[in-house]
């Protein structure tokens, strides 16, 4: 994830007059809505990476884990929405209809003082594990495995080729 020299210096000094706000917008094709969601107290209004579009991130206390560089070639983030009402449930309830779609998340990261574009690339990531309780949603979103990855992205069966069945 490439951060700008804003965001470097942000995390490097914590000056008094900046912050950071951590995003996240998770969508489903069963989601009433595209949840966009800060784990900052205050709501807030900040661009997409397109400089057009104006979200207002909604206030919902969550937490994440970034994915790490483990050798495996999965780079999971770990997800914490914390007091969760029955809307988040209900939502997970109806994409569990349709389970062949997966949940996308999208991690953000704005500055407080420059919200017309996020101060880093967005990380673009797929719920793979949920587990909800009646205050916490925890969560598993990974990125595409690019190191178990079959290439050049076609199986080869004897179905397809009847020249391997002997």
């Amino acid at each position: 994830m490439a951060i700008s020299a804003q965001l470097k210096k942000l995390y490097a000094s914590a000056p008094l007059d900046d912050e950071f706000y951590e995003t996240l917008e998770l969508k489903h094709p069963r989601f009433s809505k595209i949840w966009y969601i800060t784990s900052s107290p205050v709501l807030f209004k900040g661009f997409l990476e397109d400089g057009k579009t104006e979200i207002s991130w909604e206030p919902i206390p969550f937490t994440v884990k970034l994915p790490g560089n483990e050798h495996g070639g999965r780079q999971d983030l770990q997800l914490t929405i914390s007091n969760v009402d029955r809307v988040f449930i209900d939502e997970l309830e109806l994409a569990n209809k349709l389970p062949q779609n997966r949940v996308e998340v999208v991690y953000r990261v704005y500055t407080k003082s420059n919200l017309k574009a996020p101060a880093a690339t967005p990380m673009r990531l797929s719920v793979t594990d949920v587990a909800a309780s009646n205050e916490t949603i925890d969560a598993v979103a990974t990125k595409a495995d690019v190191l178990n990855h079959p290439f050049p992205s076609l199986l080869y069966t004897p179905l397809t080729f009847p020249g391997l069945d002997r």
